[in-house]
Order: C-alpha cells, then sequence, then structure tokens
C-alpha cells in the first residue's frame, strides 16, 4: 500500500513509515528532502523520460503559484499542457509535473 505524499508536508507519515521499518529509530533531519529538491529531482527525471509526452500549446494560460484552479482547468507548464483533476489553490514546489494528484498531462 502507499499513499499521496504531496500531503505530508511534516513527514509525519513518512515518519512513522521510517520508524517502523528501522525499529524505532527516528529519521533525522537530513532525510527530509526540501520540496525544491524534490521538485529538481522530479524534472530531471521527467526531462529524461517523457520524451513521448505531448508538447502542444493551445493557447491555455500559464501555470502560476498562488492561484485558485477548480476541476477541468488547463494550462501550460513547460510545453505541455496539463488538465487539472482536483481544486486547489497552487503553492511554490506544486508544480503539474511534480504533483500528479493535482495535474494530468493532456
Amino acid at each position: 500500500m502507499f499513499w499521496e505524499l504531496s500531503s505530508d508536508r511534516n513527514y509525519e507519515l513518512i515518519g512513522a513509515t521510517f520508524e517502523v521499518l528501522r525499529n524505532g529509530i527516528a529519521p533525522s533531519s537530513e532525510s527530509k528532502p526540501s520540496i525544491e529538491l524534490i521538485s529538481s529531482t522530479m524534472q530531471t527525471t521527467l526531462n529524461e523520460s517523457s520524451s513521448s509526452e505531448k508538447e502542444v500549446n493551445l493557447g491555455y494560460p500559464h501555470w502560476e503559484t498562488h492561484k485558485n484552479y477548480q476541476f477541468g482547468d488547463q494550462v501550460i507548464y513547460e510545453n505541455k499542457t496539463y488538465k487539472c483533476i482536483q481544486p486547489h489553490a497552487s503553492l511554490p514546489g506544486w508544480t503539474p509535473f511534480a504533483i500528479r494528484a493535482l495535474w494530468q498531462l493532456v
């Protein structure tokens, strides 16, 4: 079983899993990567593996931080079109490529 990690902002679920798997040894602060590091790592991985994904700009607005998105809204992020699949207010680091629980590549 696995859950969506983007909502585990205080690393409570990750910490509990780590504790169980490591027989009660608590994770150190170094084991909590920043959102920027996660986004950067995911971007590199996706750039290497997404050559077959569509790169179409149909005139939709570019993705923005601190904006309320509704189900069905479409945006452009890094020359790709994404559709909002869950209403939310965008936060820095919650880019369409990084948070697949909120966005679907069109």
